[in-house]
């Protein structure tokens, strides 16, 4: 019966350890690294609200680097649209902006893959390559404009992968 018990109380505790959450609302836990892996999608529900998350905290200088170049990336938290983010660049010959909208998922050009998850190209014009991945309802998008190189998905499948890293969902 003692050890019935315990194991009851042991249960327990790990449970309530479990459900606690001692992370700060930064855009992601603090020990999540650019890249790392994701959840698969529809495997869980993010863990923090939109109106929790930085989007200007989930992208890095060395993200950036390689849409940017030497542009400063000057982050700027937008809201435009009930859609919530962040833009980075001068915003006519280089920028990059990232978004987050709920509703229904545009249709993809093509797909793509964003880390662990199945995204797409939404749309893929000349300097401009702006790609998404839903997650639980949660649309990430990220658009890359810079004006001396024709395709940006690349980068722009990069980036979107680096955020989604750091969002931890």
């Amino acid at each position: 019966m003692r050890t019935a018990v315990t194991v009851i109380i042991a249960s327990t505790a790990l449970a309530l350890a479990a459900c606690s959450d001692t992370s700060t609302p930064t855009g992601g836990p603090a020990s999540s690294a650019a890249g790392a892996s994701a959840p698969a999608s529809g495997s869980a529900k993010p863990a923090r609200s939109l109106a929790e998350v930085d989007p200007c905290a989930l992208l890095t200088a060395p993200d950036l680097a390689p849409i940017l170049r030497n542009t400063a990336p000057d982050p700027k938290r937008e809201t435009a649209d009930g859609q919530v983010g962040c833009a980075w660049g001068d915003g006519e010959f280089r920028g990059v902006w990232l978004s987050f909208a709920t509703g229904a998922a545009p249709e993809f050009k093509r797909p793509i893959q964003v880390g662990t998850r199945q995204g797409g190209v939404v749309e893929e014009m000349e300097y401009t390559c702006d790609v998404r991945v839903d997650i639980d309802g949660v649309g990430v998008d990220l658009r890359a404009v810079a004006s001396d190189k024709v395709d940006w998905c690349p980068e722009a499948t990069a980036a979107l992968t680096a955020a989604v890293g750091r969002l931890g969902w």
